[in-house]
Formats: C-alpha cells, sequence, structure tokens
C-alpha cells in the first residue's frame, strides 16, 4: 500500500525538480517533532538547490544545529510566543550571508495563541522571495484555521484526514466540478459560473475546496496502485470513474496542478482568472 510518506515523497520531489517551492508548509507528522528525519531531509534539499557545489558540508552543519539561513522556533513553556516570532522576522529582514534562501522550521504549531499566530500571520501574507516557512504538527486540526489557509499541507500520518469542516455539500460541489472537467475538459469554461463560482463566495470557500479535491485524487492515486481508499470511501464509484480515465502519469501532473493553485489562492489574486488558468492546464489545453 502506498503510505502517506510515499505520496509526500513524490509532491516535494516534484516541487524541488520544477523549482516551485512554496512560502509555507505544515507538515503533519507521527511522533516526536524533534528532528524528525523526512522533514529535515527537505530542508536540506531545498537550501542545498542554491548551494549544489558546497550541499555536503551545509548538510553536516544543518544536523549540527551550525547553519545561519536555518532557524528553529519551539514552544518557550507551555507556547510560541510572539516574541519570538517578532526575533524571527527580525533576524530574517537581515540579508542572507551564506544562501539565496532561508528557511524557518516551527515546533508545535498548534502551541500559538492568537498573539503569537497573528505575528506569524503578517510574516505567511506578505512572502518575501527566499523564505521558506516549515510549521509541524501532530495534530492538523488544532492548528489556527488561518494559518492552515496560508500552508502547503503534507500530511505524513496513514490516517483518514478527512476534516469535519467538509461538509456533504462542500464535497459534493467539489466532485460535481471535476467529474465534469474530467468530461468535458477545456468546454468547462463555459460552465465555471455555474459549476463553481457561484456556489463559492470567499477566498476560503475555495481554498476548502481544492483540499477536497487534492484529497479526491490522493485517493485517486491509491486506486490506480491498487490500494485502498482512504478518505472518501462513500464516493467509491465516481473516484473509479476518474481513475479510469487517467494514467499514472498524468495522476501526478494533476495532483501537483491542483497543490499548485490552492498555493496561488492563499495570496492576493484574482480567483475568476485563477480558475479559468486552472482548467485551461488541467485539460492539457484541449
Amino acid at each position: 500500500m502506498t503510505s502517506a510518506l510515499d505520496i509526500a515523497t513524490n509532491i516535494l520531489n516534484n516541487s524541488i525538480k520544477s523549482n516551485k517551492i512554496s512560502h509555507a508548509y505544515l507538515f503533519q507528522v507521527d511522533g516526536s517533532l524533534e528532528n524528525n528525519e523526512f522533514v529535515f531531509s527537505f530542508i536540506k534539499k531545498i537550501i542545498c538547490m542554491q548551494n549544489p557545489n558546497n550541499s555536503e558540508i551545509i548538510c553536516k552543519r544543518i544536523d549540527e544545529g551550525n547553519y545561519p539561513e536555518l532557524k528553529i522556533i519551539k514552544p518557550d513553556g507551555q507556547w510560541i510566543k510572539k516574541e519570538q516570532l517578532l526575533e524571527l522576522q527580525e533576524q530574517f529582514n537581515k540579508k542572507a550571508i551564506e544562501s539565496n534562501r532561508m528557511v524557518y522550521l516551527i515546533e508545535s504549531a498548534e502551541k500559538m495563541n492568537s498573539s503569537s499566530a497573528n505575528t506569524l500571520l503578517k510574516f505567511l501574507e506578505e512572502p518575501e522571495e527566499g523564505i521558506v516557512a516549515i510549521l509541524l504538527t501532530n495534530n492538523i486540526h488544532n492548528v489556527i484555521e488561518t494559518i492552515v489557509s496560508r500552508c502547503q499541507i503534507i500530511n505524513l500520518k496513514n490516517e483518514n484526514i478527512k476534516e469535519n469542516i467538509y461538509s456533504e455539500e462542500y464535497i459534493n460541489n467539489a466532485l460535481n466540478f471535476i467529474e465534469y472537467l474530467e468530461k468535458n475538459k477545456i468546454n468547462t469554461l463555459a460552465q465555471i459560473q455555474d459549476l463553481w463560482n457561484n456556489k463559492l463566495t470567499q477566498k476560503e470557500d475555495y481554498i476548502k475546496s481544492f483540499d477536497i479535491i487534492n484529497l479526491i485524487y490522493m485517493d485517486v492515486l491509491n486506486l490506480k496502485l491498487k490500494n485502498n481508499i482512504e478518505t472518501f470511501k462513500e464516493y467509491k464509484e465516481q473516484i473509479q470513474n476518474i481513475e479510469k480515465t487517467n494514467d499514472l502519469n498524468e495522476l501526478f501532473r494533476k495532483i501537483n496542478l491542483i497543490i499548485d493553485v490552492n498555493d496561488k489562492l492563499k495570496y492576493n489574486v484574482n480567483i475568476n482568472m485563477l480558475m479559468d488558468k486552472f482548467i485551461i492546464e488541467f485539460s492539457g489545453g484541449r
């Protein structure tokens, strides 16, 4: 069975190969957050992309906690405090010394209170080029929703991750849209208002809907790999219909496109134009 780790590895490797690194990632992980091998491996890759000739030395220094362009924040007592994030912002406002890319890692992201979360939000809402946020949590449901909505979610836990906030109406809307798009391809542009835009009134609605679409295609991918459907078992027939019309490479292409669009939704973008572009690219221009 393909694990959450396998899927996450493919998604992140494709992001690195295409040089489409998100400005913020939220990892839901199992077990200890400290020294998480998978997450630190990803951090090393995105830093060493800019420094391929010195990658061995840089990786060693990261392991030793001696690399200036990587900052790690842990709870101070029970909470991550506002002052810790203000200090981080002050440090990252300075020019990088050794790399074109700086990374900050926040462990136990669910331990931000409203004050520290608002401070981080200002950092996430106006991301600077070359700065990447990595947030870790054991339970994404405990992270403040405004933080979650501005990060690319990477799930490393082998569990059903369908959230209670995804109502049946949201799921049905997303499924109806994606089924129509799979069948009608670029002709979906003519029906986008009725299928999608008229039913979604806020940016958060689009973000939730694309979260659902991402989960749908993860189920399709599992089915293609002859694994059990993880999330939307009650919609097996629709999942099967999508699986039959996509080969493995096409599924990975579409999953990466879905993630890319969901990431762009967190910025101040023209949503109608973004949706039109998504339909065209998803359809392969056909």
